[in-house]
Order: C-alpha cells, then structure tokens, then sequence
C-alpha cells in the first residue's frame, strides 16, 4: 500500500485472504478485522471487503441484511455496505439483473436495480459491458410489464390452440354437426375455453351453426359443423346474421330460426322458459 499510494483496497473475496480461525467464532474474526482495519486507517486507505451472503438469502421475501453475511463477525464489523443478489434468475444471453441495498452507520441507504449485459462468448467481436440503472419502482414497473405480456402471449397460444382443438373435433362428425358439448367433450377442454374458441371459430368462419335432428330428441336443437348448411345460409341471408352465425349460445328453432325471446332449446330438445 505504501509503494503504490493506493487509497482503496479491495480484498476478494475475504474469505481467501483470512487465516483459518474459527469463522463461527465473532471474537477471532474480529481480532483479524481490527488489526486490518487500523493499519488501513493508518495509511488513509479505505478498506472494501467482497463477502459472500448466505444461499438463504438469495430466496428470502425483502431485502437482504448484514445478518444474512456469512460468518460471524462481519456483519458487527463494517460500517457501510453493498448488498448484492439477482432479482430475478439468470438466463442464458440475458443481462444479469441484479439488485443492490446500500446503507451505512450514518443513516444512508438506496435501493437500486441494475442490469448488466456482458454478451456472449464470440471468437470474432468482443465481451460487452452495458449496464442499465434504475430505481427500485421503475425495475418492479418493467417485471409486471413482462409478466403481463407473457401471461397475454400465453393467453392468445391457449386461445389459437383451443379453436384448433374444437375444429379439428368438428370434423369427426361431418356432415352433419354435433352440439357444443359434444364436440367440447371431444376436444377435451373445459366449458369456458370452448365458450371463447367457438365464439372465435365462428368469427373467423371455421366453424358455422347447424341445426340437428336426432332420433331420440322431439325437436333439433343448434350444433356446429365445419360445414355451412343449406338451410343455414339462407337463413342468414334472411335475417342479415353473417354468415359466420349467430352469437354463441342463441339456440336455434327446427327451422334454424332464433327461438322467441324469453325461450331457449336445452341438450334434450325441450324448450324452457
């Protein structure tokens, strides 16, 4: 220190540059930090240990502490620290996003977060070092922001992949059409998956509403088909309805007509008020 004039030391990590004491020991770790510590006040040098925090720690709700150091005797001995751990887990070719708590004795402290892209390993173009600060709220903002444009872009694959499903079901009873829970049951999705995938097959015009008669109901009740029926497409061109149908859920008379109002065809074919 005296040859080089250095004002800071920095000594990483600690645990490589300390004799083997009892680390659990607050007495033995704290003679060694002293002695140190003078020598360095002594020269006018400022004194920086790199430690390591406990693996407790990296999983803990709030921020780290002094207590979650390893090793007795550290957390008593410094005055102003650092704490360190990833906010989030690394992944391959991401930036590290970290997260630092800075305090001391005299009573200051920061919560900042800090991205650092190092790039990946390329024989032809160096490393990079790019490092992105903010604070605390605005890091929290952005994990929400992602979380929530996860959740919708999983959303719309589970939408897509739903209205594949009930489409491809549809087909096995061609030409004629099947109910809506026959086809759901078919697919193998729940009644309000199929309620959202149908509503979109038929906007698209991949699926169209059919009227069905089978030999134990007294009346036909509405079902859906890949196929657009006859009498379905003249009755939109009556009515106006587009030909990708009615709203989901209107039930249909034999004529594939809307039932009356207050009215509606259950799975049986009865009608009920």
């Amino acid at each position: 220190l005296v040859t080089t004039g250095a004002k800071v030391l920095f000594i990483d990590p600690i645990y490589l540059a300390m004799p083997a004491v009892d680390n659990g020991n607050i007495f033995a770790t704290g003679e060694l930090l002293g002695q140190i510590s003078e020598l360095c006040q002594e020269l006018e040098v400022t004194l920086v240990l790199i430690h390591h925090l406990k693996r407790s720690a990296a999983g803990k709700d709030g921020p780290p502490e002094l207590s979650d150091l390893q090793w007795s005797g550290y957390a008593e001995w410094c005055r102003q620290w650092v704490l360190i751990r990833r906010r989030e887990p690394y992944e391959d070719g991401q930036p590290h996003r970290l997260e630092l708590y800075a305090g001391g004795s005299e009573g200051h402290g920061a919560h900042i977060a800090v991205d650092i892209d190092q790039g990946v390993f390329d024989p032809a173009k160096p490393r990079k070092w790019d490092v992105l600060v903010q604070s605390a709220a605005e890091a929290k903002a952005a994990i929400n922001k992602r979380a929530t444009e996860e959740k919708s872009t999983k959303a719309e694959a589970q939408r897509r992949s739903d209205v594949l499903a009930i489409v491809e079901a549809a087909k096995a009873f061609l030409p004629e059409g099947e109910t809506k829970s026959v086809i759901r049951d078919k697919a193998g999705i729940s009644a309000t998956r199929m309620n959202l995938a149908l509503a979109i097959a038929l906007k698209e015009q991949r699926l169209y509403p059919v009227s069905i008669q089978k030999s134990n109901w007294r009346k036909p009740v509405e079902g859906f088909s890949t196929k657009q029926s006859e009498q379905s497409v003249q009755h939109s061109e009556q009515s106006g309805i587009p030909s990708g149908g009615p709203p989901v859920g209107t039930p249909l008379s034999p004529l594939g007509e809307e039932c009356p109002s207050g009215r509606s065809t259950d799975s049986e074919g009865e009608q009920s008020e």
